[in-house]
């Protein structure tokens, strides 16, 4: 009873010291200061150009921290944005990752953000313009600095100022259910105001470049049915008190 006992508790320890590991935060801000920086690719999309810019302008916000966004290979620890060579060097790849997706890692202290992202000018024939990388930096930004945006504008972004950024999940891949997500009928009386919405759109994830080609929809049925069609085909159409309605 004492072997199986002492056996117990020798399990116990090790399955601790795996889970300690497993859970070790990598420390992005540390008493409102970082060391690391943040890296991309010099030649990247602006979709990732743009995923640059929002984490450091949300990490600033958050901490007043400053953080560094360089394109040449730090020495130091990093946030990686993009598929680049330093995402393969550390063993990953984009086969679980699908357009629009993304994945977030943590490993040997770096942090590596990167999805499906299409270069500036072209269209993919298996995702249309997808923008994984930015919508991971965006999840990341959510996540681990607590921002929200319930609504376009200054008004509807919500944070609390923290002085420590940790992050300690191991790996996560997230794939949008939807591949093609759009929000109609939002108004844009100005330009100052579609360009506030355009930006909430992106900080929700919506992306209706998703395809080749743009998914239109609108009311088009009599155009469908036409009369042309109802003389030909009076069958198609529906019946009322025994006489088929021509459409209008």
């Amino acid at each position: 009873m004492f072997k199986f006992c002492r056996a117990i508790g020798h399990l116990t320890i090790l399955l601790s010291c795996v889970y300690s590991f497993s859970c070790l935060a990598v420390d992005v801000v540390k008493d409102r200061k970082t060391s690391m920086v943040i890296y991309h690719d010099k030649a990247v999309p602006s979709s990732v150009l743009l995923a640059a810019k929002e984490l450091k302008n949300y990490i600033n916000k958050v901490s007043n921290a400053d953080i560094r966004v360089v394109s040449d290979i730090p020495a130091g620890n990093y946030i990686s944005l993009g598929y680049n060579k330093l995402v393969r060097k550390a063993g990953m790849r984009l086969d679980k990752v699908e357009p629009d997706g993304y994945t977030i890692a943590v490993k040997g202290g770096n942090i590596y953000i990167f999805g499906y992202d299409t270069k500036d000018g072209t269209v993919s024939t298996k995702c249309g313009f997808s923008k994984g990388t930015l919508f991971g930096v965006y999840t990341f930004i959510e996540k681990y600095l607590g921002v929200r945006w319930f609504m376009p504008g200054k008004d509807g972004e919500y944070y609390v100022s923290k002085s420590d950024i940790a992050v300690n999940d191991s790996m996560q891949t997230d794939n949008p259910s939807f591949r093609w997500r759009y929000m109609p009928y939002l108004t844009k009386n100005t330009k100052l105001h579609g360009e506030m919405i355009d930006q909430w759109l992106l900080r929700q994830k919506i992306n209706k470049q998703a395809y080749r080609k743009s998914l239109i929809h609108y009311h088009v049925w009599q155009r469908i049915f036409t009369g042309e069609v109802y003389k030909k085909h009076p069958d198609y159409f529906s019946m009322l008190n025994g006489k088929r309605m021509m459409p209008v």
